[in-house]
């Protein structure tokens, strides 16, 4: 299995490169950074990632192309694959929640958008001039002059059914969240049905996942609750609910307050089931018996989330319990 660290631009940025040495030091895989506007941009930081380790794998997590456009980020990984020995990774999806709402940008198509946008990025990537009709993104005699043949990984962010079909049959990896094992095998069934459509490779499967570790299993839930309420409460399908294994009345009552914009009140709304669905918290033993049941299940990675942590210190310091709790750089 591997390991993963999702990085949130929140501190700064010369210790957001150490916080990837130490990352690495600690035995994890690879560094994913939020791609959003509202934090430091991710680019600088991947560029002092892939200055400061020297294994890790690296990349945005997610990019969405209505921020960047296609044609930008098969040039800024390719970059970054050049000056890190092959090491970046690109990580993609059609955009969160800032983008109808703080932006004001709709995402009319976005199964359609990601598609486009990995097959326009590959074109790119493949060398020589490209001709591309899409109903999202189209481009006309347009190349990258500096690389021929370049190639990287691509993960797809999915969550819906389609989605995660359409991750198996074009992507190389997913990134979803949801650690019920009933969800885990709904994304691995989806993900294979998409993968036998296309006669394709294994699409790997990564779970984003904020863990905490903390012998107070209450108290660790209240920590992590904030982090719940856009997974827990988000706009996906109800029919997942269950797959989730919640149930809508909570679920209804978080979306009520998210949707007011009361924060406050959503995480009041989140629930430890809610917390149980999204994260690892408790004692050393208790996140270990919770990554065994996600590595049984057929997980390839998981990506620990940082978000309950709010400096420097207390990520690596956070980072440092994880890793010596899951096991990491030794499974």
């Amino acid at each position: 299995m591997r390991f993963g660290v999702s990085l949130i631009p929140q501190v700064p940025i010369d210790e957001l490169g150490d916080i990837a040495r130490h990352s690495e030091q600690l035995g994890f895989d690879d560094v994913w950074v939020y791609d959003h506007y509202f934090a430091r941009d991710t680019y600088s930081v991947l560029t002092m990632v892939a200055d400061r380790t020297e294994r890790m794998r690296f990349g945005p997590g997610v990019a969405s192309p209505y921020l960047r456009h296609p044609a930008l980020l098969a040039s800024v990984t390719a970059t970054l694959g050049e000056m890190s020995g092959g090491r970046a990774v690109l990580g993609i999806g059609p955009g969160g929640f800032e983008f109808p709402t703080e932006l004001q940008t709709p995402i009319p198509k976005p199964l359609t958008a990601t598609r486009e946008s990995i097959e326009l990025v590959r074109a790119l990537w493949s060398g020589g001039r490209v001709d591309y009709e899409g109903t999202a993104f189209s481009i006309r005699n347009a190349a990258l002059n500096f690389t021929d043949g370049f190639s990287a990984p691509i993960y797809m962010a999915a969550r819906g059914p389609r989605m995660l079909e359409v991750a198996g049959e074009i992507a190389d990896g997913v990134i979803t969240h949801g650690i019920n094992e009933a969800h885990i095998d709904f994304v691995r069934e989806r993900v294979e049905a998409g993968e036998a459509a296309s006669g394709g490779e294994h699409t790997a499967l990564a779970f984003w996942i904020d863990c905490l570790v903390d012998d107070d299993l209450d108290r660790a839930r209240d920590r992590l609750r904030r982090a719940c309420i856009i997974m827990a409460g988000g706009k996906y399908s109800d029919s997942l609910i269950p797959v989730y294994g919640l149930e809508e009345g909570p679920v209804h009552h978080l979306r009520e307050a998210l949707g007011r914009g009361d924060w406050e009140e959503a995480e009041r709304r989140v629930t430890d089931d809610m917390v149980d669905a999204f994260c690892l918290a408790g004692s050393a033993e208790r996140c270990r018996e919770g990554l065994d049941r996600i590595a049984a299940a057929g997980v390839d990675e998981v990506i620990i989330a940082t978000t309950a942590w709010k400096t420097g210190d207390e990520m690596r310091e956070g980072l440092a319990g994880v890793a010596a709790a899951l096991g990491v750089g030794t499974r």
